[in-house]
């Protein structure tokens, strides 16, 4: 004996308008804040004076660090006189934390303008180590 079959399948495109349609953005880059004249000036490691630099008109603005192993630790910030105000430091923060983040390290922001940095950022937490998040309520 054969059952028919019914089908409970509903066509829902008959039920949507015909020019439906969704558009759905994720970044999950943080969005980079640094001037138009510092994107395409290369960030170099120095690991023979364990540097970061940022070379801009002849001046180089650089972050000391420690590594050890994969994780860096960012010490001390210097931008030159001549860059003040032009966003040379923030530029180079925010390539430093780039290159950090595709060569899958760890930050621990020992420097007080790279702390402060991340905490205006704080999409840049998920590159430190739980154990030193709480200090960033403080």
């Amino acid at each position: 004996m054969m059952r028919s079959q019914t089908s409970s399948f509903i066509n829902i495109s008959q039920q949507r308008p015909k020019t439906f349609s969704l558009t759905l953005t994720i970044s999950l880059k943080p969005q980079k804040t640094m001037k138009e004249e510092f994107l395409k000036l290369p960030l170099l490691k120095d690991e023979a004076i364990k540097r970061f630099e940022l070379a801009v008109d002849g001046h180089i603005a650089f972050i000391d660090y420690e590594e050890d192993e994969k994780i860096i630790k960012l010490i001390h910030t210097e931008s030159p006189e001549a860059l003040a105000g032009r966003g040379a430091a923030t530029a180079l923060i925010e390539k430093t934390l780039i290159y950090l983040e595709e060569n899958d390290y760890q930050l621990i922001p020992l420097c007080p303008l790279v702390f402060a940095y991340v905490k205006r950022h704080p999409e840049w937490k998920r590159l430190v180590p739980s154990k030193y998040l709480k200090l960033f309520d403080r």
